[in-house]
């Protein structure tokens, strides 16, 4: 069966089973990456991960979810008006540079600021899926 196998078939498998691994492994990161941004699926394996390591009972467990909720949701609100702060820094920054450069130095700054912007929205597109 080997010595009938000619080159067009042997490209054409390789080909074929090379796309099978992009599409699998491109699954497993995509299904990876959202678990790891849902936050409901984060506080749940929390849960689930205390719950085996510590032995809870039922009583505990009601007690210790209810914890992690609470917190777990507080530092999202830290989290979320501590990105405010750093875009309200970062603007003033862009700001001050922007006051020392000259004509031609300004059309640079802004084309470079154009681009890091580019990339940081598609940053923020792809992580929040």
């Amino acid at each position: 069966m080997i010595k009938n196998l000619n080159k067009k078939h042997f490209a054409a498998g390789f080909v074929l089973g090379f796309i099978i691994a992009f599409a699998i492994s491109g699954i497993a990161i995509k299904t990876a990456l959202k678990r790891h941004h849902d936050p409901s699926g984060h506080k749940v394996r929390m849960v689930k991960k205390i719950k085996k390591v510590l032995k809870l009972d039922p009583a505990q467990t009601e007690k210790v979810t209810a914890i992690i909720d609470l917190r777990f949701d507080e530092m999202r609100k830290v989290h979320k008006n501590t990105r405010k702060e750093h875009e309200r820094l970062h603007g003033l920054a862009r700001a001050e540079i922007r006051a020392l450069l000259n004509g031609e130095q300004l059309e640079r700054f802004d084309k470079f600021i154009k681009a890091v912007d580019k990339r940081r929205a598609r940053w923020k597109k792809r992580n929040q899926k």
